[in-house]
């Protein structure tokens, strides 16, 4: 039976932490046990660190700010593309002044030409 290991630096950035506050966690929770960054860790321990951080960072206030922040960047998305959608059509527009603009002097300068 073989248990599966896995560094403890390895673990730390998985679970977003520095390798030092996963040692002092070890040490915390098996008694004093001291760990390196370079150590293994076995499955249990893992599990065992799991279980702590999952009971310390559990979300306090619910899902409602989570989807109210969600809410507010989907809208924060539509704007910035409606905002670019007339940033575009503005630049056509421009574009086709311009365009229109040189096609009348054009026809003033041949109008010219034949008088």
């Amino acid at each position: 039976m073989t248990t599966k290991k896995q560094k403890l630096s390895d673990v730390a950035k998985t679970l977003q932490m520095t390798p030092n506050d996963l040692i002092a966690l070890f040490s915390e929770l098996q008694d004093g046990t001291e760990k390196k960054s370079s150590s293994t860790l076995t499955e249990a321990e893992v599990n065992l660190v799991l279980e702590y951080v999952t009971q310390h960072q559990q979300v306090t206030d619910g899902f409602a700010a989570y989807f109210a922040t969600k809410n507010s960047t989907r809208e924060e998305v539509a704007q910035q593309s409606m905002k670019k959608g007339n940033e575009k059509k503005a630049a056509h527009q421009q574009q086709s002044r311009k365009k229109t603009a040189a096609g009348s002097e054009k026809t003033t300068a041949a109008e010219c030409r034949w008088k």
